[in-house]
């Protein structure tokens, strides 16, 4: 436990606006509406009105307990969350936990009946306990590449649904028919197929999903505000009102093709990272296209209102309009490559050329007699789209010298190998006066 264990005494009292501590305390202070535990900067109480410090550590016991609030995304530097910390929260739908928690304690979300959305933001997961009972929790959001190991984490393998926050490049050609993938709303509602994110709400009346021979048809009545499940996905502009498909093609040239129909006051469109949306209006419903872009860029298909409008990337999908789509293809010319470079004690140990996207399996560790490796660092998952180093060292290894039959002026090598003259890395010698030393030729 990190902070002092007295529980809040203001549980309940969601009228409370102010929190402050009288000056001259050596244990407590206030800031942002919070009561401070000073050396272990720990939230010790808080309100609905709370703004956490930056430097705060630590969320305890009860902090946030029975309180009003909606949302809340406890900010990166948060090592902990203590027993009871949000526990009773009744109105509390989504949770955000960042990268740097490692610990929180039993009941910590206990019955918060109406949270459904919890996002994490850590990519290895923290052993956990009974800190989401009697919650509405079925949906798990965790960054990229690391679905499996939540998946098979005690506490964490119990949710019904774990989601990637991100989708990775799609780094072959693929032609991909819609109708043989999906079934039902559910495989809509906020999942990745085959590199593919869906993002329909079902909050929205007129929102529906239903497979017709080779048809897929979806529709929305309202902006998208789901989106923010998977805020790391989109680009900044389309996160509170993007409601379609995207996926993301690599770092390269190449094109993408579209299949698609609409009906009402709409067009399908579609839109590549940051450029114009491009409505399909041909007569077969097949648009074709190419693109040229130095990073890994999304790929939006969505509905834009007929006329003018969809000049100005409209993303409005109004109640009366549908969207077919029959069919998506990623056409690859050419996948950027960026050059991996090893480096043992800041020396070139060999390099390769990468492709964007593609995995990264480190080398095989070097190896050299009287010396520790240090290991590679900062070994990325997948290539970026730059030129990445990745280093490593060796350190001297520790040797019990081992007391060898020598005859003056004799040399040996670690492993006792009897030589005319020392040898770069470490040597045993017995100097004249019959003494044993080790010597390190560089």
């Amino acid at each position: 436990m990190a902070c002092a264990s007295f529980g809040n005494p203001f549980v309940g009292c969601n009228s409370l606006r102010s929190l402050n501590v009288e000056s001259g305390s050596a244990t407590y202070h206030a800031e942002g509406n919070c009561i401070i535990e000073t050396a272990t900067g720990c939230i010790s109480i808080g309100c609905n009105y709370s703004v956490i410090p930056s430097y705060a550590k630590h969320i305890g016991q009860g902090a946030f307990c029975n309180l009003n609030f909606k949302k809340f995304a406890v900010p990166e530097g948060i090592l902990s969350l203590e027993k009871d910390a949000f526990n009773n929260s009744f109105y509390l739908e989504e949770v955000t936990l960042p990268s740097t928690i490692s610990y929180i304690d039993d009941y910590a979300f206990y019955a918060c009946q109406q949270l459904k959305k919890l996002r994490v933001r850590k990519t290895d997961p923290i052993s956990i306990g009974n800190i989401f009972g009697l919650t509405g929790l079925e949906t798990l959001y965790v960054p990229a590449d690391t679905k499996d190991l939540y998946a098979t984490a005690d506490g964490w393998k119990d949710f019904n649904s774990i989601i990637e926050m991100e989708t990775k490049p799609i780094l072959a050609n693929r032609t991909i028919d819609y109708s043989n993938a999906l079934s039902d709303t559910s495989d809509l509602d906020g999942t990745i197929l085959d590199n593919v994110y869906y993002n329909i709400s079902n909050k929205n009346k007129g929102a529906f999903y239903e497979g017709n021979g080779s048809l897929t048809i979806f529709a929305s009545s309202d902006f998208m505000n789901e989106s923010e499940d998977i805020e790391d996905l989109f680009d900044e502009e389309f996160r509170e009102q993007f409601t379609g498909i995207v996926f993301k093609v690599p770092a390269g040239s190449g094109s993408v093709q579209v299949k698609a129909t609409s009906s009402g006051n709409m067009l399908a469109a579609v839109k590549i990272g940051g450029g114009k949306s491009t409505p399909i209006q041909q007569e077969d419903g097949t648009i074709t296209i190419p693109y040229n872009v130095e990073d890994g860029t999304n790929v939006y298909i969505y509905g834009v209102s007929n006329g003018t409008t969809h000049s100005n990337n409209a993303l409005r999908v109004s109640s009366n309009a549908k969207m077919n789509i029959y069919q998506i293809g990623v056409d690859i010319a050419s996948i950027n490559q960026y050059q991996l470079t090893y480096q043992v004690d800041g020396e070139i140990y060999k390099t390769f050329l990468m492709n964007y996207g593609s995995e990264i399996t480190p080398l095989e560790e070097p190896k050299k007699n009287g010396y520790d490796f240090s290991g590679w660092n900062n070994v990325p998952k997948t290539m970026p789209a730059h030129n990445v180093t990745i280093e490593g060292s060796f350190t001297t290894t520790s040797v019990n010298i081992i007391e060898f039959n020598l005859n003056s002026n004799e040399i040996f090598t670690i492993e006792g190998i009897k030589k005319k003259s020392l040898q770069k890395g470490l040597n045993l010698i017995k100097d004249q006066n019959g003494k044993t030393k080790k010597v390190l030729i560089k």
